[in-house]
């Protein structure tokens, strides 16, 4: 985290612009789901619908499997039923705008993510996720709350 969006939104409107020219029929996007981006992913389905022709909004999403403290089953209760309640909000507003649900296939998928978020608690494992985001932060020079305020009570920052 966080990524160099503005150098990805560059790429991808290269490509939806040039679609034809590079003989693509459509565009699909791979995201690697983790305690980072799971408070942000409807933004991103959304950003992807109303911006791109050729990019699909709906990106194949699984689950980071390398490091286990960057796994979004080590968020606490509260949080788990935050990023629940989003997904829920965003297929209800995805309908009230475009006056259809996302595919079935993508819903599915969204539902699988919280069946996996719910399948374990590795809330153990959120001190060596703070110690590594400390690690992050202070090499970068950046503040993980800055991208993602939700985190601030598993960062201890109340």
């Amino acid at each position: 985290y966080p990524s160099k969006w503005k150098k990805i939104i560059e790429n991808l409107d290269y490509v939806d612009k040039n679609a034809k020219a590079l003989n693509c029929l459509e565009v699909g996007i791979n995201t690697t789901l983790q305690v980072y981006n799971v408070f942000q992913l409807s933004e991103l389905f959304m950003f992807l619908k109303e911006r791109f022709n050729t990019v699909v909004p709906y990106p194949n999403i699984e689950p980071v499997m390398y490091r286990d403290f960057l796994s979004i089953q080590i968020l606490p209760t509260e949080l788990k039923t935050l990023v629940e309640s989003r997904f829920r909000k965003f297929t209800k507003d995805y309908f009230e705008r475009y006056e259809k649900l996302p595919p079935l296939a993508f819903r599915d998928q969204m539902s699988k993510i919280v069946k996996f978020m719910w399948a374990s608690d590795q809330s153990h494992l959120i001190p060596d996720f703070k110690k590594f985001t400390y690690f992050m932060d202070q090499s970068r020079n950046q503040n993980v709350l800055d991208c993602v305020p939700e985190l601030k009570s598993v960062m201890g920052a109340e």
